[in-house]
C-alpha cells in the first residue's frame, strides 16, 4: 500500500529530514569542473582527440600533422644517432663524434617528443622531469648500476640539446604541421 503523498519541494523535504530516494542531479558547476579537469588546456593532445566532436577528415589531418612533426623532430634524429653507432662499427670515428653526436640527437628527440605531446606548449615541469631522468641515467651509469660510461660531458650535451629543442620550439610551433585546431 503506497504511503501518503509527499508534500513540498525537494529542498523543503530535505530541510525537514525527509529526502526522496531519487538520485541527486549533478550541478552545472560540477559538470563544468569535470570538463575543465579532463578537457582543459593543460591536458596533452592525446586526451583531446575525440571523434564524436570532429569529423573524421579533420581527425586524420591532425594525425598526419603530428606524424610529420614526429618524423622530423623525433624519428630522423634517432635514426641519425643509430647511424653514428652503426658507422662506428664499420670505421673508427673521431672520439667527439663517436661519444657525443648520438647523445645530441637522442636528447633533441627526447625533448622534442615531450614538446609534441604537450602540443608544443612549454610544460616546464615535464621538461624538468625529462631532463632529470637523463641525469639519473648518467648517474646510474657512473655508479655502475647499468651498463655504460657515466660522464659529466654527456649531461652537458643533454642540457645544450634540450635547450636547442626548446629554442627551436618557437619555429616548429608556427609551422603548418604543428598548428592544430582542437576543441576544448
Amino acid at each position: 500500500m503506497p504511503g501518503p503523498p509527499k508534500v513540498g519541494t525537494r529542498q523543503q523535504r530535505h530541510a525537514h529530514g525527509k529526502t526522496t530516494s531519487s538520485p541527486k542531479k549533478t550541478s552545472l558547476k560540477s559538470k563544468k569542473a569535470y570538463k575543465k579537469f579532463f578537457f582543459g588546456p593543460h591536458r596533452p593532445l592525446f586526451c583531446k582527440l575525440h571523434l564524436s566532436n570532429q569529423n573524421v577528415f579533420t581527425t586524420f589531418q591532425i594525425i598526419h600533422k603530428k606524424r610529420t612533426d614526429i618524423l622530423w623532430n623525433v624519428t630522423i634524429p634517432i635514426l641519425f644517432g643509430a647511424f653514428i653507432y652503426f658507422l662506428n662499427y664499420l670505421t673508427p670515428l673521431p672520439i667527439l663524434i663517436q661519444n657525443y653526436f648520438a647523445d645530441c640527437f637522442w636528447a633533441y628527440a627526447y625533448s622534442s617528443m615531450m614538446l609534441i605531446i604537450w602540443n608544443r606548449k612549454l610544460n616546464v615541469l615535464w621538461l624538468i622531469i625529462a631532463f632529470l631522468s637523463t641525469v639519473a641515467f648518467e648517474v646510474l651509469q657512473f655508479e655502475k648500476c647499468i651498463a655504460g660510461t657515466g660522464d659529466l660531458n654527456d649531461v652537458i650535451v643533454y642540457a645544450v640539446f634540450f635547450g636547442f629543442s626548446i629554442f627551436l620550439n618557437k619555429y616548429f610551433k608556427h609551422l603548418k604541421f604543428s598548428k592544430l585546431k582542437l576543441h576544448d
